[in-house]
């Protein structure tokens, strides 16, 4: 694009933005000549790189940080970029092993709910981490969690105090019907 400086213009300072460009991340090289009143010619020649702005993760919210394996761990993200987000995760670490789940963009917040059945009880750290169209990243450390234990079920009643109930019940029906079934003698004196 060529541009005309009016002549009032010169020699100040000034900045030339051209806000149709679109142009993606990577070198550019722009070559700026400039002819004085008495047709005298100076160019220069720049490099630059068009750099990404990367995605910011600003808040991690978590409804509950303590709950049984098998409950859902609920929450929301808020993440920004000008370029815009590609996605965000929100990442849980236990000793070295990951658990990662893309969140849903609503009103406002990248939101997740996650079923804990089947890991392991114990403290996750938690991690947020957003991905921009450009693929630059940013991660927020947003605390931990704990997972503790379900609750331990009533062990089962062995099968030889449940033969023995049936035995006791059965003797005292027995008994009970004996007692009702015989009839009384009626001695009559004279």
């Amino acid at each position: 694009t060529a541009y005309e400086i009016m002549p009032s213009l010169v020699g100040s300072e000034m900045c030339i933005r051209d806000r149709s460009v679109t142009d993606p991340l990577g070198t550019y090289t722009i070559t700026i000549t400039v002819t004085d009143i008495d047709e005298a010619v100076a160019t220069e020649t720049i490099t630059f790189e068009g750099l990404n702005n990367p995605p910011r993760v600003t808040a991690i919210e978590i409804a509950t940080r303590t709950l049984t394996v098998g409950e859902t761990i609920s929450g929301w993200v808020e993440a920004s970029d000008v370029e815009g987000i590609s996605e965000v995760k929100i990442c849980f670490e236990i000793e070295g092993a990951w658990r990662n789940f893309t969140t849903t963009y609503q009103e406002g917040h990248y939101t997740f709910s996650i079923d804990t059945r089947g890991w392991s009880q114990g403290t996750y750290n938690v991690y947020a981490i957003a991905i921009d169209s450009d693929g630059a990243t940013h991660t927020l450390s947003g605390g931990v969690i704990t997972l503790t234990a379900p609750p331990v079920p009533p062990p089962p009643i062995p099968i030889t105090w449940i033969a023995i109930g049936v035995a006791v019940i059965a003797i005292i029906a027995a008994a009970i019907y004996a007692i009702r079934a015989r009839k009384p003698e009626i001695i009559i004196e004279e």
